[in-house]
């Protein structure tokens, strides 16, 4: 499925977690502004700067996990 397929389903979201690099997708689209973020959570290897800034002053909790023994998907479960 595309994205903008899962992004039609955003209005029935009580909350959205972004994962790691997925949050860049979601930066660039025009849901970015969306209060129903409530964090984004992963090693953060793939989160740009940019994207992690805007949500950090939007007061988005960011949650760095290490752990290499799970993926970021795991995490945000």
């Amino acid at each position: 499925r595309s994205t903008i397929t899962y992004l039609k389903h955003l209005a029935k979201c009580e909350n959205i977690i972004l994962v790691d690099g997925g949050s860049n997708r979601f930066y660039e689209s025009k849901y970015r502004d969306s209060k129903k973020i409530c964090c984004i959570i992963g090693d953060l290897d793939g989160i740009k700067e940019e994207t992690k800034s805007f949500y950090k002053e939007k007061g988005v909790d960011i949650i760095h996990d290490p752990d290499q023994n799970t993926t970021d998907f795991e995490k945000a479960l």
